[in-house]
């Protein structure tokens, strides 16, 4: 995994004249799935704690300054 990739963007909040709500689906704390996301130049694992259906959007932990384990 290496390469010329862009930074990702913040997903802006969800609105009404923006469609239909999305479908939020959430994983238990004691065993999400995990998966590796780009930020500051370079991969991170990060577990996954919801998913967004409409767009599929993730939201994450990550770890950015490697202060825990």
């Amino acid at each position: 995994m290496s390469g010329d990739v862009a930074e990702p963007d913040e997903a802006r909040p969800w609105r009404p004249e923006r469609g239909p709500k999305p479908t939020v689906r959430t994983w238990p704390r004691r065993d999400p799935p995990a998966l590796w996301v780009w930020s500051k130049g370079r991969w991170r694992w990060a577990t996954v704690r919801a998913r967004q259906d409409g767009r599929v959007a993730y939201q994450v932990s990550v770890d950015l300054d490697g202060s825990t384990s």
